[in-house]
């Protein structure tokens, strides 16, 4: 019998406004910019098997930039229920590698979470494939590409755990559930 899978898929939009401020945070520096990212999640489940594990979840994020009244009309339409995500972001480089620390003023004052972000090393490894006698003293080689991600902390940070990918993280977390949260 043919497999059966059910599919879910949840969409919302935002809006954001980002400025950038001097090293003190008192002042800003440069323009404004905003944008407008729409997100859809789709999760496909195979509901022969009752297995969490055979969940397959894809997000598709369409992002662009919107101008100042476009922003102001779309704040003016929001749904209320929502409160309005504040932070602060400061970001910088160790080691080859990007980091951005959102440092929340509402509505989770306090909460400041850490993203990386690190090039994706590739290795070539070369096979050769001996069947090959080829007069031109030429070698067939099959390329596989490895990729490998590691993520070295500062030591001047303290983290306190890493934030998986699991619905109750990305519901406590992530910047549509944050922007569910209470004051």
């Amino acid at each position: 019998s043919p497999h059966k899978s059910s599919t879910a898929q949840e969409s919302y939009t935002f809006i954001r406004k980002r400025v950038q401020l001097d090293k003190d945070g008192l002042h800003r520096v440069g323009g404004t910019s905003y944008g407008f990212t729409s997100v859809t999640k789709q999760q496909q489940q195979n509901d022969d098997d009752d297995d969490d594990n055979d969940k397959t979840i894809t997000v598709i994020e369409k992002k662009r930039i919107i101008s100042a009244r476009e922003y102001t009309t779309s704040l003016r339409q929001r749904d209320l229920k929502r409160k309005v995500v504040r932070q602060h972001r400061i970001s910088f480089l160790y080691k080859h590698q990007s980091f951005n620390i959102h440092i929340y003023l509402e509505p989770s004052p306090g909460l400041c979470i850490l993203h990386a972000q690190v090039e994706t090393k590739k290795t070539n490894n070369k096979m050769k494939n001996d069947n090959d006698d080829n007069v031109d003293d030429k070698q067939e080689e099959e390329e596989v590409l490895q990729e490998e991600q590691e993520v070295e902390l500062p030591p001047f940070l303290q983290v306190e755990r890493r934030i998986q990918n699991t619905q109750e993280d990305v519901d406590k977390y992530g910047a549509f559930g944050i922007s569910l949260q209470q004051r």
